[in-house]
Formats: C-alpha cells, structure tokens, sequence
C-alpha cells in the first residue's frame, strides 16, 4: 500500500512539474515579445511618416503668401467699398418756448414719441395724445415750420422733426401751511422746450 501512494505522488509531481515547465516558457516568450524596443513610435506610425517623406517634394519650395489676419482683411474690404450716404441739409429752422411751468418730464414722454416723425404726422399725433403738455408742443412745432419756412423757404411737406429736447427751468418754491403751524415748502418746476426742423431731399 506504501509503494502505490508513493507512486501515485510521483506522477501527481511529474504532472505539476510539467505545468510550471510550459507556464515558464509562455512567460519566457511574452516577456521577449513586450521586450522588444521601439523605434520611432508604432509601426502604423512609422508607415505614415515614410509616405509622408516620399510624397514630399524634393524640388525647391516655392514661397506661398501668408495669411492675412482678419483686421487687414477688414481694413482693405474697407478701403475697397465706397458707402453712398444721402445727403443730409445743413439748414435746419429752430424755435424756443421758454419759462413754461410744469415739469420737464412730462414734456420729454411727449417729445420721445414724435421724434423723427414728418411734419403733419407729428401735428396728428399731437391732436389726439392725452397730454397736457401737448397744446405747448404743438406752438412750439407751429413756430418751427414757420421759421422754416420764412427764413429759408422750405416746404412745409418736406419738412421733419430732426431734434427735439426739453431743459429744466427755473424752480419756483411756495410754501405751503402744515399740521400744528408749521410751513413746508412746495416746489413748482419749469422747462424750456427747443424743436428743430429739417427738410428731406
């Protein structure tokens, strides 16, 4: 019985024996195989710079124009294109009313809307807005275009609001009686209109 298990342990030892034999010669080879130096990066690498090197021309290089970066380009696209503005008249009629009392705010909402517009456009705009502020407006565009007219013998037709702008006045204060007979101040403020009028060509 002895001699059996010893045989039998002596071919269980053969066996591992070849088992740790061939892993050794498979780590062999894969450590050879990962061992092997690289030159120049992978050989797809190595493919794609030889290409290029053949495409490459031999002949002289010619020498190319730069680039032109975009604010050149700008600046010639510029200097090439000649803009056609209209032509603006320098003639412009003026009227002033002044010492008006009410508050330049007021007045300012009215004249934001009817800037720009043409002469009767402004005049029908002014006769139907439900402003206080616009019966002064409208002397004061009335004054415009008559200037415009007498001065410089402008058409009325033609005619438009080019500027238009109200300053404040002078400051009135009052005063005014509170609780326990004390005084308060009320402050009435005033403005200057200005409208300006220009002709279209």
């Amino acid at each position: 019985m002895v001699a059996a298990r010893d045989v039998r342990g002596s071919r269980r030892s053969a066996r591992e024996q070849m088992k740790v034999t061939m892993m050794r010669r498979v780590g062999r080879q894969a450590t050879a195989a990962c061992a092997v130096p690289r030159q120049g990066g992978s050989s797809s690498a190595q493919a794609r710079r030889r290409q290029a090197t053949s495409a490459a021309p031999t002949g002289p290089v010619l020498n190319r124009p730069r680039r032109q970066g975009p604010s050149v380009a700008l600046e010639a696209a510029a200097s090439e294109v000649v803009e056609a503005l209209p032509e603006v008249s320098d003639r412009e009629a003026v009227a002033h009313l002044r010492n008006l009392r009410g508050s330049p705010n007021k007045v300012r909402r009215v004249l934001d809307a009817i800037r720009g517009m043409s002469y009767e456009e402004a005049l029908m705009a002014l006769e139907f807005m439900p402003y206080r502020a616009c019966d002064d407006i409208l002397k004061v565009l009335y004054s415009a275009a008559a200037n415009a007219k007498h001065n410089y013998g402008m058409n009325k037709s033609k005619l438009y609001i080019s500027r238009c702008f109200c300053d404040e006045g002078k400051l009135i204060k009052r005063p005014v009686a509170r609780a326990r007979g004390r005084s308060d101040v009320r402050k009435k403020p005033g403005n200057h209109i200005t409208m300006c009028v220009k002709e279209r060509e």
